[in-house]
């Protein structure tokens, strides 16, 4: 599976067929181009890949830990829990369980012990790329921007195109408020990220960040341009629709800002800023009852003692 690590798809899909060609049961291989489809987001191909693994190969570690990757990508996290544990049962590394672990707890929004797992999982493989990608990707989220830096500068120096770790060090560059350095990571996000095949999802990701760092440059044409291309990839995620409702805003357009505020809550209704932002846009526009509506579902959400709650409730109190 070397072809995989090195981001070589087609060989490496190449060699997989070429293995079930000679052996249509070969587990190994079922499960390797299952990873393969994984790795470039076709979930139901992979899905339907690993459903060819025959009934008396499904005890192996590496299978369970297959369908664990596959929950991991669908989100659905009690599955792949339950899945990392079948792996473990099964004879699956600790370096491969504390992985697997390390993914589940950055999905679910712990990235201390994310990052603790996969600190753990690097030192028993401490050239593994994706692995160095994904604690770059917990650190930054768990605050640690310069060892998430430094992280991600090992894994390109693994692989200098990587398009994740490029696209993570975009998101370091935006939240240092270096805009042209983060447009240009997003940039070079996107061509790898394209020249290797890899989810529309993630090259949403990245137009949807190009949008953002525009509009922090104050250049909201480049901004639009960059979040319709986001959503035009990935039309059932929230960021962008966001980001957009954030530009119409800065065009002083509450009206426009509005119905993308509204979409972003109903595809995500995780993102809160789409909740405050919605309110203010629906009491600029007039619309009272929308915007009391936004903010009270903002205030049943947002943490204790925060800055947007003194100020949802401020605005809230006014419409009253």
């Amino acid at each position: 599976q070397v072809s995989v690590k090195v981001g070589d798809l087609p060989r490496a899909e190449k060699r997989f067929t070429t293995a079930l060609g000679r052996r249509p049961d070969f587990a190994p291989a079922h499960i390797g181009l299952a990873q393969l489809k994984l790795q470039q987001g076709l979930l139901a191909e992979a899905r339907r890949q690993a459903g060819q693994v025959a009934e008396a190969d499904r005890e192996r570690a590496s299978y369970h830990a297959l369908m664990a990757q596959l929950d991991l990508a669908e989100g659905k996290l009690d599955e792949a829990a339950q899945n990392i544990e079948r792996a473990t049962s099964a004879g699956a590394s600790r370096a491969e369980v504390v992985l697997l672990q390390g993914e589940l707890a950055l999905q679910q929004g712990n990235y201390k012990l994310a990052v603790q797992a996969l600190g753990e999982a690097r030192k028993a493989a401490p050239k593994d790329t994706e692995l160095l990608v994904k604690l770059g990707q917990a650190m930054r989220r768990a605050g640690q921007y310069d060892d998430a830096y430094d992280t991600l500068h090992d894994a390109l120096g693994l692989d200098k195109k990587h398009p994740i770790a490029l696209f993570e060090l975009g998101e370091l560059a935006l939240a240092d408020k270096e805009f042209s350095l983060a447009i240009k990571r997003h940039k070079e996000a996107l061509t790898q990220a394209k020249a290797r095949g890899m989810p529309a999802s993630l090259q949403a990701r990245a137009f949807s960040s190009l949008g953002l760092a525009y509009l922090k440059r104050r250049d909201t044409g480049r901004a639009i341009t960059h979040l319709q291309d986001a959503m035009d990839l990935d039309p059932q995620a929230g960021e962008p629709l966001l980001r957009m409702g954030m530009t119409y805003d800065a065009l002083d357009r509450p009206n426009r800002a509005l119905p993308f505020y509204r979409k972003a809550i109903e595809l995500e209704p995780r993102l809160l800023d789409a909740y405050l932002l919605g309110g203010q846009a629906a009491a600029k526009s007039g619309d009272s009852a929308t915007a009391s509506t936004l903010l009270q579902a903002y205030l049943e959400r947002a943490p204790e003692g925060s800055k947007g709650r003194r100020t949802a409730s401020q605005l809230l109190g006014r419409l009253q």
